[in-house]
């Protein structure tokens, strides 16, 4: 049965990252419960749609992923959790995806566990099971005629000046002063970028295709070509780079144009 957890705030490398929730399997949230203040997790159960929307981008590379099952968990800070996971069952044997934890490794996994294709009704936060413990106390000899008192039980509301604490879907640690808040990608679980990062970005690509295609536009002139007629080589030479130079600057313009669209989503 489908759960979830909040995971804590958690500062890592400068920066800070935002407590979420990790939706999974009732037994795998149990193992992972105890590490939800130091790791990072970015991504647990994803709904068919949610799955075919990273298919359709290229961050998965199939629709049979135990990211459907609620026993996957992808993980920020993979490194320095690896050996916390390895201890409580979890492997990555993904080479080219380190933040992909599975039970077993995905083999293991993908036989033992069935795709889970909807929520439940009533989505319930998991909670870990506690025994109480009841102390067996020892009988007592009352003496004859002998007024034997018992303790009064506490009373079951606490007072007026006591007010219970209140928690959202993320839980409230002390305030980041220096450390922005990271966003991330809702396909790909990544930092995202700031809008001054990518304006800083956006310009430096659009100022090298100016330089570049400026360039080529020059080598491609006339004049030039006179200059260097006597000289066939040279000539070659100068074509092939003014045709190199002009592809380069139609590609950085296609991954602006690639970027813009990307954004979109």
């Amino acid at each position: 049965m489908l759960k979830y957890i909040t995971t804590h705030d958690i500062k890592y490398k400068g920066q800070l990252y935002k407590g979420r929730r990790i939706l999974g399997t009732e037994e795998m949230l149990a193992k992972i419960y105890p590490l939800r203040k130091k790791a990072i997790f970015t991504s647990g159960w994803r709904s068919k749609a949610e799955q075919a929307e990273m298919v359709k981008k290229g961050v998965s590379k199939t629709m049979d992923s135990n990211h459907r099952r609620g026993v996957a968990f992808d993980i920020w800070n993979w490194k320095e959790m690896e050996a916390e996971m390895k201890k409580i069952g979890f492997i990555n044997d993904i080479s080219w995806d380190k933040f992909h934890f599975t039970p077993g490794g995905e083999a293991k996994a993908r036989s033992k566990y069935q795709i889970i294709d909807s929520l439940p009704d009533k989505l319930k936060e998991y909670k870990p099971k506690t025994t109480k413990t009841e102390a067996k106390s020892e009988p007592v000899a009352v003496k004859k005629n002998e007024v034997v008192s018992t303790p009064q039980e506490a009373p079951k509301t606490p007072p007026a000046s006591i007010s219970a604490p209140t928690r959202e879907d993320s839980p409230i640690l002390e305030p980041a002063e220096t450390l922005p808040s990271i966003e991330t990608n809702n396909l790909t679980n990544m930092p995202m970028e700031t809008p001054a990062q990518k304006t800083v970005k956006r310009a430096s690509w659009q100022s090298l295709a100016i330089a570049l295609s400026t360039i080529g536009g020059l080598l491609a002139s006339q004049e030039v070509r006179d200059l260097v007629a006597l000289y066939p080589k040279a000539l070659a030479i100068l074509a092939v780079s003014s045709v190199v130079i002009m592809n380069i600057t139609k590609a950085i313009n296609s991954y602006l144009q690639f970027k813009e669209e990307l954004e979109k989503f």
